[in-house]
């Protein structure tokens, strides 16, 4: 980290972890990732104008591993999404990729690389995803055989990286809606949920920007709140945590199985979840 004006001092370390200080600072088109089954540290990195690249943190010491996508002329890299790792020395990478179509003009695509150890080998998944980077652009996670794409208006699609069928997950986005119709009145701007995946579970977090308006013309007021879905591999949804200035409720499969008053001061402003 950049702490010019700090010392950080780590002590009784564990044999079997180990420190490791990253020397850049991670941006939109950086992707880090410690799998559970191993013992390596992946990191993919390219800011613009640079070549991508992989690098493999192990015991035996540091491998690199250029890119080299195989895109269409007048495509390029856009940003690592997902990185899955077998814990055998086998890498999943999917990345997003912009260019021109015909007749569309320009286009996201995704594209994954298989990477067995010494080579990496390309395929394109998809050259026309109907999603929009403007503003906060998207929140992507690699959910089983599907790569999920949460949008900024809040609405949540899973693409097929075997067929490229982007569709939406229907019950998500009807939980989000009921959530936004029954506590939001305006919006200071748009967020997209943030993704996460674990135990074959897809988990859907969204803290929208809410505010509640001053009818005089003063300062509007931050109303904090929370909607966090538990979706299955069918699309099922679960459970679902619904936390809105104040209360906190619990609902696993349709039925509401805790509520709580939660003060202020004691209002969960943040939630971590496994990523795989």
């Amino acid at each position: 980290p950049d702490l010019p004006d700090q010392e950080v001092l780590v002590e009784n370390v564990h044999p079997d972890y180990q420190i490791l200080v990253l020397e850049r600072e991670i941006s939109i088109r950086d992707l880090v990732k410690c799998p559970s089954a191993g013992d390596n540290l992946i990191m993919v990195s390219g800011a613009f104008g640079e070549q991508p690249k992989m690098k493999i943190r192990s015991p035996a010491g540091l491998q690199e591993v250029p890119l080299n996508l195989d895109l269409k002329p007048g495509w390029e890299y856009l940003r690592p999404v997902a990185i899955n790792a077998d814990g055998q020395g086998r890498i999943s990478l999917c990345v997003e990729t912009s260019g021109l179509s015909p007749g569309t003009g320009n286009s996201l695509g995704l594209a994954v690389g298989d990477f067995d150890g010494r080579d990496m080998r390309w395929r394109t998944v998809s050259e026309d995803l109907e999603i929009s980077e403007a503003g906060g652009g998207t929140q992507m996670a690699r959910w089983g055989d599907r790569i999920v794409i949460a949008e900024q208006h809040a609405e949540v699609k899973a693409l097929d990286l075997e067929t490229g069928r982007l569709s939406p997950l229907h019950e998500v986005n009807a939980h989000l809606r009921d959530f936004a119709r029954d506590n939001i009145k305006a919006q200071e701007f748009c967020v997209a949920p943030t993704l996460y995946t674990g135990n074959d579970l897809l988990i859907v977090s969204w803290t929208p920007a809410a505010i509640e308006e001053d009818p005089s013309g003063g300062p509007f007021r931050w109303i904090p709140m929370t909607c966090i879905l538990a979706c299955s591999a069918d699309g099922r949804i679960v459970g679902e945590i619904r936390a809105v200035e104040g209360s906190l409720t619990v609902i696993k499969d349709g039925k509401v199985t805790q509520e709580l008053d939660v003060p202020e001061d004691r209002f969960p402003s943040c939630w971590r979840f496994p990523r795989e």
